[in-house]
C-alpha cells in the first residue's frame, strides 16, 4: 500500500525539486500538470503492482511520482521523443531509491512484446495523440500484448464535452496539433470490444478539461 497518497501542493513542490535541463515549456509541464491532470486519482491505480509500464511517458513526471510515492518496484517509460526521454533520465537521477527506473524510446507504430511483463500499463491523454485511423488497431494490439490480468488504466479527455475545444486549443498551442480525442461513451465501447473487463469508469471536471477514466482488466 502507499505510505501516502500526495495532495497536489506538495507532488508540485516534489516535481519543482527535481532537475531536468530542459526548455521553459517542458519544464512548466513537469512542475504544474498536476493542476490539470488529476495526478492523484491515477497514483491509486498502481496500488498492488510490482511493475508499471507508462506509455508516452512525456518528460517522466508520473515514473517521477510513481518512483517517490508507490511501491511498485519497476518503473518503465516508454515515449516517441528522444528529448523528453533525455529529460526523464535527468529527472528520475533526483530519486535515490532500490526501484528499477527505465525508459525506452518507442517509433510510434509497433507495440513492444514486453508490455506483456508488465502489471499495469498506463495510457494518459496519449491516445487523442494518436492518428485517427490507428486508434482501434492501436486498442485492439494493446490487449493482445498485455499480460492476463494486467491492468490498463486509460485517462483521456472526453470529446463529448464541450470543453474539449479548450483541449484542443491547449493542444494547438504547446504541441502544435489538433487532438483526435475519443469520447467518453465511445471509449467505453472501444476497449470492451477490443477484449477488455472495465472494473471502473469515471468523467472528472478539472477547470477547462473533461477528463474521463477507463480502468481495464484484461
Amino acid at each position: 500500500m502507499y505510505n501516502n497518497i500526495p495532495v497536489n501542493k506538495e507532488i508540485i513542490t516534489f516535481l519543482s525539486s527535481l532537475n531536468a535541463n530542459c526548455g521553459f515549456i517542458d519544464r512548466m509541464k513537469i512542475n504544474f500538470r498536476p493542476l490539470i491532470c488529476p495526478m492523484r486519482d491515477l497514483l491509486k491505480w498502481a496500488d498492488g503492482a510490482n511493475s508499471v509500464l507508462d506509455l508516452g511517458s512525456g518528460s517522466g513526471q508520473f515514473c517521477a511520482l510513481l518512483s517517490r510515492y508507490s511501491n511498485v518496484k519497476k518503473i518503465h517509460g516508454l515515449e516517441i521523443n528522444q528529448e523528453l526521454i533525455d529529460n526523464s533520465i535527468q529527472l528520475l537521477s533526483g530519486i535515490k531509491n532500490e526501484k528499477k527506473t527505465l525508459f525506452s524510446l518507442y517509433d510510434g507504430h509497433n507495440l513492444p512484446d514486453y508490455i506483456s511483463e508488465y502489471d499495469v500499463v498506463y495510457m494518459i491523454d496519449i491516445f487523442h495523440h494518436i492518428p485517427k485511423a490507428k486508434q482501434i488497431g492501436f486498442i485492439y494490439t494493446l490487449f493482445q500484448k498485455m499480460k492476463l490480468g494486467g491492468r490498463l488504466v486509460f485517462k483521456d479527455i472526453d470529446r463529448g464535452s464541450i470543453w474539449v475545444y479548450f483541449n484542443k486549443l491547449h493542444d494547438l498551442v504547446l504541441s502544435k496539433e489538433i487532438g483526435n480525442e475519443i469520447s467518453y461513451n465511445n471509449a467505453i465501447l472501444l476497449v470492451k470490444e477490443a477484449g477488455f473487463t472495465i472494473t471502473q469508469s469515471f468523467k472528472r471536471q478539472i477547470y477547462c478539461y473533461p477528463h474521463f477514466f477507463l480502468i481495464c482488466k484484461k
